[in-house]
């Protein structure tokens, strides 16, 4: 594996992070518009929403761009293996939320299960490039699922809190994503 081959993942995957940070602050506007205690759906939510889910669709194709272009094998553990993990979460996460605790479920389950998932499957890649040590991946798979735990516990949450309060629940897992993909971005800049 050369450098050049490292530097080029390295370069797509950050970048691909601050496109997922701006999709978070498009979401984070949007969210502060439209689910405010009086707050309501404007024409610029609706752009801020837009623009979350391009900002977001992109930065998720470059970030799997700047993983695929690594050669074959550099990887810590066969990708695949993190994302059937992340089905199986999602699968036994569903179950306990809508069949145990009665919470409707929303896309968020997705995106926090799917969010950890790609942020792992990143990692893996980082690590096995040598982007990432050993101590360094160990650290950003627990901040990693810190942050997915973080989620879970606002999403339970968010239908029985009223007012501010649910408002501020929902954008929790929207600040620590924002800031766990900036802080990704930061450390793939500076050891690439």
């Amino acid at each position: 594996m050369s450098v050049q081959q490292i530097s080029t993942s390295a370069k797509y995957i950050a970048d691909g992070h601050i496109l997922l940070v701006l999709c978070i602050v498009c979401y984070l506007v949007w969210w502060s518009i439209t689910f405010r205690p009086g707050g309501s759906a404007t024409a610029f939510g609706n752009i801020c929403i837009t623009g979350a889910f391009l900002f977001g669709a992109a930065g998720v194709i470059i970030n799997a761009h700047g993983l695929n272009i690594r050669p074959a094998g550099a990887s810590a553990v066969p990708g695949w293996y993190i994302l059937v993990g992340g089905a199986v979460i999602y699968v036994i996460l569903f179950a306990v939320f809508t069949l145990v605790f009665h919470r409707r479920l929303t896309t968020e389950l997705f995106l926090i299960v799917g969010w950890a998932a790609m942020e792992i499957c990143t990692v893996n890649g980082l690590r096995g490039t040598g982007i990432f040590g050993a101590g360094g991946s160990t650290a950003a798979v627990c901040i990693i699922g810190a942050a997915a735990v973080v989620s879970l516990i606002c999403y339970m949450y968010y239908y029985e809190l009223e007012g501010v309060k649910g408002w501020i629940d929902g954008m929790i897992p929207l600040i620590i994503s924002g800031v766990v993909m900036a802080g990704m971005a930061v450390a793939v800049f500076i050891r690439r």
